[in-house]
């Protein structure tokens, strides 16, 4: 089989991975969180491919970081099909380099067409499919890429060849600055295939390929030293004034207990959970992981299972690869020990890794091989179908977040058409969503608007209802809590810390639009703007068109038949994610962000902090008893004195909750007080004055119904 056969197999490999995670949702996932800064920012001020000077501490070791988000943008600015299509060019690339490498450090093309699927469908990380990742998913496939045609030019002695491969090596760190890892992956699969003799002799026999490769990072390194003498980086804010040398030796355990666990073990035992609980049907995800095992089988059927001479014995070998693979996932984790924060979620952090992790269970198929043929390939199905399963559930996580904040916007864009005339735009929110991370904060919502309008609006304010909590953020763009109130002749906003009567910020009734989200998150048309929306429906115009490509609903999406339609049910469950960094937007108020705690190596717990007396959620059930039991789960209290104080009340009915252990209690509730939709269940307590004015960690509630008494 020829070169040229076999990377033809490989992008089909990686093709089909990508179709059978788009196929059930097609391109109706929108941006998320920084998506939309770059969409605003790139309309209002036009596309930049290079560093934003506006924040030279963000992007000043990542200088080309906005490149991909740009090119997405000026290949399609008035929808977002260019997203999708460069997102899944992007992951399709990567398979066929990672297949390649794989084929070049194991000889066997049928345990590396597995590898071209495993790095597109590996289970670690929850950030691969949405867009914020955009950026970090072509520095990894223009790295991987860049290694495979190093490799290419190893084996065939083309200093030019090699230049193309730093080139394209140098880019990817130049878009995200991990990518600098992967520059010592092509000595490896050497080494792999090779041995220590074989590397040495080929290092000393080819000096001028070593130099260009060797060259291209010590350019970005150079730069990397020149620019954090001149600003202070975001990289340099993360370390906090410590020695790298002290940084990594207090946190090098965690690159055992939580980097190497996850990427080998911990992301497949979550993808097994998901497969178990997630699905209505498991039909799909069976059917696409069969389809793609064939294509591997057919790929694969007339070669040797390893058609290269391998140097030494076959155990050498593998313990190579394995070694290998255990180091690259160090290798990819290790940047992020920097950053306590990085450490507690699994969103971008084992991108890097994943490819370490392939090459480690590539090793294990081999060995498997060795043994049984179809112990491997069953163990590489189960694989696939694991991986698959975790994959089409993180689109539907990301697919439903954007269903939401479609919803919002569609409803704001149809009622306010932009024109501002010096007024503040104040959005009262009584669906609850808005105002957290996944769902526009108030400076995200003024660059989603901005997107659409194509021009910078004034002051955005979001007041929840009908709790009135405002929500802003200071200046360093953390959201904080405040309250609103709508007076005669102007609307209030001011700080938790500062008295009711206290001047706040006031803005006259005449000076503000005001929009009203119900809770259902519809919003009462304003007749005055009919012709604004039937312009909207059918109008040429910028607005009109985005409107209708970014906000309208879906036209393709099969996701119900796959995972069951999202309408209220008999019991319910709240929680703020299940699994580990897909936090899951909730309708409520008075808590902070989702927090993530690793309570053992497999096992992530979601919690929120109330930050006030007082705090709920809101959630829609069918009641179908006449009585309900009550579950909540907390993670902590501020005090014992917090705890003891703790009353639950469901839509302002008091509900008794007995203690049934430190952290958690039960109570009934009778049915009658439940409603279908808008149900509220409501948390007070006192904060603690000697812990940061915080009350309680709220971990899940639940209702189910008591069987008894049905």
């Amino acid at each position: 089989m020829s070169a040229r056969q076999r990377t033809w197999i490989f992008v089909a490999v990686a093709l089909v991975c990508v179709l059978a995670i788009w196929l059930p949702f097609g391109f109706g996932m929108t941006g998320l969180i920084e998506e939309w800064q770059e969409l605003g920012n790139f309309t209002v001020d036009g596309p930049v491919f290079f560093a934003n000077i506006v924040r030279p501490e963000a992007d000043a070791l990542r200088p080309m970081s906005h490149l991909p988000f740009a090119a997405a943008y000026v290949l399609g600015p008035n929808s977002l099909v260019s997203w999708h299509l460069l997102l899944m060019l992007a992951l399709v690339v990567k398979g066929c380099a990672s297949g390649q490498l794989a084929y070049r450090a194991t000889g066997s093309f049928a345990v590396a067409l597995v590898a071209a699927a495993l790095i597109v469908l590996y289970p670690a990380d929850t950030m691969q499919l949405s867009f914020r990742a955009l950026h970090i998913n072509w520095s990894l496939s223009l790295a991987l890429l860049a290694c495979s045609i190093y490799v290419y030019a190893w084996d065939r002695r083309r200093p030019g060849v090699a230049v193309v491969a730093a080139a394209a090596g140098l880019l990817a760190i130049l878009v995200y600055e991990v990518a600098l890892t992967c520059f010592v992956i092509p000595f490896l699969v050497v080494f792999a295939r090779d041995g220590l003799r074989g590397l040495l002799s080929g290092l000393r026999d080819r000096l001028a390929l070593l130099w260009v490769w060797v060259t291209a990072a010590a350019l970005y390194l150079v730069y990397a030293i020149w620019m954090s003498g001149r600003v202070a980086t975001y990289q340099a804010s993360l370390i906090s004034g410590r020695s790298l040398g002290s940084l990594f030796t207090q946190t090098l355990p965690q690159l055992f207990t939580i980097g190497e666990s996850r990427a080998i073990l911990g992301g497949w035992f979550d993808a097994a959970q998901i497969l178990a609980s997630e699905y209505r049907s498991l039909v799909y995800p069976v059917v696409a992981a069969l389809v793609l095992a064939g294509l591997v089988w057919a790929g694969s059927r007339k070669a040797a299972l390893v058609d290269a001479p391998a140097q030494g014995s076959r155990m050498a070998r593998l313990a190579r690869l394995a070694g290998i693979g255990i180091a690259l996932i160090a290798a990819g984790y290790l940047p992020y020990l920097s950053s306590p924060a990085h450490m507690a979620i699994s969103q971008r952090t084992y991108l890097f890794a994943s490819f370490g992790a392939v090459l480690l269970w590539t090793a294990l198929l081999l060995g498997m091989a060795f043994v049984s043929r179809l112990l491997a390939a069953s163990t590489a199905v189960a694989l696939l179908l694991l991986g698959l399963g975790a994959q089409l559930v993180q689109f539907e996580h990301y697919a439903r977040i954007a269903d939401v904040q479609r919803n919002l916007l569609r409803g704001i864009v149809g009622n306010f058409d932009g024109n501002m005339d010096g007024k503040t735009l104040i959005v009262v929110d009584g669906s609850n969503y808005l105002g957290q991370t996944w769902v526009f904060l108030p400076v995200n919502l003024r660059l989603a608007l901005e997107y659409f309008y194509q021009h910078r609006l004034n002051g955005i304010e979001i007041c929840r209802a009908p709790s009135m909590e405002w929500i802003w953020q200071d200046v360093n763009l953390l959201p904080q809590r405040g309250i609103c109130s709508e007076a005669e002749t102007e609307w209030v906003f001011h700080t938790t810390e500062e008295p009711a009567e206290a001047s706040g910020k006031r803005i006259a009734k005449d000076r503000a639009i005001v929009i009203r989200i119900g809770a259902d998150g519809h919003i009462v048309s304003d007749p005055r703007l009919d012709a604004y929306r039937t312009e909207l429906q059918s109008g040429r115009s910028k607005l009109a068109t985005r409107y209708r490509n970014v906000l309208a609903p879906p036209t393709w999406d099969h996701r119900a038949a796959i995972f069951g339609s999202e309408g209220p049910g008999h019991s319910y469950h709240g929680s703020f994610g299940r699994w580990w960094s897909m936090d899951i937007p909730m309708r409520g108020y008075g808590w902070r962000e989702t927090e993530w705690e690793v309570s053992s190596r497999f096992h992530h717990v979601a919690s929120a902090w109330q930050t006030g007396t007082t705090a709920g959620l809101y959630f829609d059930l069918a009641p179908s008893a006449a009585t309900y039991r009550l579950h909540v789960k907390f993670a902590m209290f501020a005090s014992d004195r917090v705890r003891s104080a703790v009353h639950i009340a469901l839509n302002d009915a008091p509900v008794e909750c007995r203690w049934t252990s430190y952290r958690e209690c039960e109570g009934e509730v009778d049915a009658r007080s439940l409603r279908k939709v808008g149900n509220a269940i409501e948390f007070t307590a006192p904060t603690e004055p000697n812990y940061y004015d915080l009350a309680l960690r709220l971990v899940s509630f639940s209702l189910v119904p008591d069987e008894s008494s049905r």
